[in-house]
């Protein structure tokens, strides 16, 4: 529990959930189907722009934090298509 406490310290709660409920939001796309999850990736920025621009103290890495998660449940799921294909 000690590492998990440095690295929200390090990096911080605010992000980590931006970074998560990116993740999850393309992630519940993607069992829709392959074009559900490209659209939620596409829909992505403008959804974390929109929530940083009304948020008061808004911040460009919560943005690209959320993209990161996003991008990275897409590759989780090739990786886990990949898998299933062999």
């Amino acid at each position: 529990m000690e590492i998990v406490d440095k690295f929200l310290a390090k990096v911080g709660t605010d992000k980590v959930l931006h970074f998560l409920v990116g993740a999850l939001f393309v992630a519940w796309a993607s069992m829709l189907g392959v074009l559900y999850m490209w659209g939620a990736l596409i829909l992505l920025p403008f959804i974390c722009i929109f929530k940083e621009v009304a948020d008061d103290s808004g911040s460009f890495k919560d943005v690209v934090a959320g993209l990161i998660g996003g991008v990275s449940s897409v590759a989780i799921y090739w990786l886990m298509q990949l898998v299933l294909l062999v």
